[in-house]
């Protein structure tokens, strides 16, 4: 089976990268509720945690301004890849579906559907991660 659309070119993977990393703004409605998405994982999702996927996401967007197939998106997979498992190792620690479950019911009862975003988040951010490690994987693979 062909994952095509995984291959990309450093412009498009840079994209791809800031524009994902930036819908970190909404989830913590542009840092007004980044204390509910630090709440479930401190150490990694602290208000400077949170900064630094910004800054993160602008570095892809600057490596494939550049065209560059480089090293750089080896460092990419790499900072992706420390993201993944840590995922991991959060889910192994919680119950991260039964804390959704949990949020989406609150959300229901009190017709506020703001409080499921940070679980949401926190469920499926490792997925995404793991896509992007192929997609920066890719990118450095297919240097000239």
């Amino acid at each position: 089976m062909s994952f095509s659309f995984l291959n990309m070119s450093p412009y498009m993977a840079g994209l791809s990268g800031v524009i994902t990393n930036f819908n970190l703004l909404p989830i913590n409605m542009f840092f007004l509720n980044r204390s509910d998405l630090a709440r479930l994982n401190p150490g990694l999702f602290s208000w400077e945690g949170q900064f630094t996927i910004l800054l993160w996401g602008a570095a892809y967007y600057a490596a494939g301004c550049d065209d560059t197939r480089g090293p750089i998106w080896l460092v990419f997979a790499a900072e992706k890849a420390f993201y993944v498992l840590s995922w991991a190792k959060w889910h192994m620690n919680h119950d991260g579906v039964g804390l959704l479950t949990k949020a989406v019911k609150r959300a229901v009862e009190t017709k506020d559907p703001r409080g499921v975003a940070s679980p949401l988040f926190h469920c499926g951010y490792g997925i995404v991660d793991a896509v992007f490690i192929v997609i920066f994987v890719n990118v450095w693979l297919d240097r000239k």
